[in-house]
């Protein structure tokens, strides 16, 4: 997960279904960017409204 200024704000290994808890996030725009070898990069956008 990176903030909107490319900051990496955590790293996981991600395996089937999961909630990401986004509380102690700050209101704001991130991204999510899921990597999978030998598969196209994703990145898709998260935004954490309180």
């Amino acid at each position: 997960m990176m903030d909107a200024l490319g900051n990496v704000i955590s790293k996981e290994v991600l395996t089937g279904n999961r909630k990401l808890n986004v509380s102690d996030l700050n209101s704001g725009v991130y991204f999510l960017v899921f990597e999978a070898p030998g598969s196209k990069t994703i990145t898709r956008k998260l935004v954490v409204r309180h």
